[in-house]
């Protein structure tokens, strides 16, 4: 099988192996496609601690430079995003813990001091964190329609049955399945592309 030449296609369609070792390459057009997909994860997982908008921007830039230096160690691709998580939320751990350590004094800021350690996130809470990132990165990159048809059945509470959500769209109830399947299916493709479980 020929392999697909990734300056052929644009950076927004590689498979996350492609992205990779483009990055590792150092093409500048990889490391912009890299941030335009992973900026909203890392700083999720940083504003988890609260941080003060310059301190997330801080630990954000030193997130990035970490993750730039130590790529080349990523031995499973299809785990780039938790790596990622792991990352972020040892340089949010560590800013807080220097903001704590600094605050110690004022008893405002007390919380920041019992603030969990990168090493205490639990699985699940990182499991969470990367699946809220893919879902919302996935329904991003579909288009306005399946974007609020998705978001009508899947988030919000309580969910809209097919008859309210047809006579929202304009659309008759049976057709609101057959449209659903089909999104499902574009986002389905964005997951097999970031090499997504």
């Amino acid at each position: 099988m020929n392999e697909v030449d990734p300056h052929q296609i644009p950076p927004s369609e590689w498979e996350v192996e492609t992205l990779i070792a483009e990055c590792l390459i150092r093409r500048e057009s990889a490391w912009e496609e890299f941030l335009r997909r992973y900026q909203d994860l890392i700083y999720s997982c940083l504003r988890r601690y609260s941080l003060p908008e310059d301190d997330t921007r801080e630990a954000f830039q030193i997130t990035v430079a970490a993750i730039v230096t130590s790529l080349q160690n990523l031995r499973q691709p299809d785990r780039l995003s938790s790596w990622i998580i792991g990352i972020a939320v040892r340089q949010g751990a560590k800013r807080a813990q220097a903001i704590g350590r600094e605050r110690a004094t004022d008893p405002e800021d007390e919380q920041l001091l019992d603030l969990p350690s990168a090493e205490e996130l639990p699985e699940s809470e990182r499991l969470v964190l990367e699946r809220t990132y893919q879902v919302r990165l996935a329904l991003g990159t579909l288009g306005e329609r399946c974007q609020r048809i998705l978001s009508a059945l899947f988030l919000e509470v309580p969910p809209k049955d097919y008859e309210a959500l047809a006579a929202e769209e304009g659309i008759s109830s049976g057709s609101v399945g057959p449209i659903r399947g089909r999104c499902l299916e574009r986002m389905k493709k964005v997951f097999r592309q970031n090499g997504w479980a």
